[in-house]
């Protein structure tokens, strides 16, 4: 096992989700432990095109300062079409409003005919 320079008491944590047939997809990263707070690190949108090109908001909730921040995404046109993904990363990992709050990741249906989104969102707890 490689060595790593995390503190014993940090944790990594990772939630993949997918949802299907024009659905909202919401990711949470939840602390598992008590009074541990969680850190966003990142985020991942894709999946299929719709029948229509669209842009969807993909909404961050739970953060320190209580301000959702959102992130626009394009969903091609075309059902079969694969979706660009969306990575989006943080120079510095952003904490939760607080102890034992989760960060939550909602993006919005890709409309009608969509049969595939894809969401991940990464981080850790402390």
């Amino acid at each position: 096992m490689p060595q790593t320079d995390y503190a014993p008491s940090l944790k990594d944590v990772l939630v993949t989700t997918g949802s299907a047939n024009n659905a909202s997809v919401v990711v949470s990263l939840a602390p598992t432990r008590p009074g541990a707070t969680a850190f966003l690190e990142g985020f991942m949108v894709g999946g299929f095109g719709a029948t229509s090109s669209v842009t969807v908001t993909c909404v961050v909730t739970g953060l320190l300062g209580g301000t959702p921040a959102t992130f626009p995404y394009a969903v091609p046109g075309g059902t079969t079409v694969v979706a660009t993904p969306l990575v989006q990363t943080f120079p510095a990992a952003l904490p939760a409003s607080g102890p034992t709050t989760s960060v939550t990741v909602t993006v919005g249906a890709f409309g009608a005919g969509s049969t595939s989104t894809t969401v991940t969102i990464f981080g850790y707890q402390f």
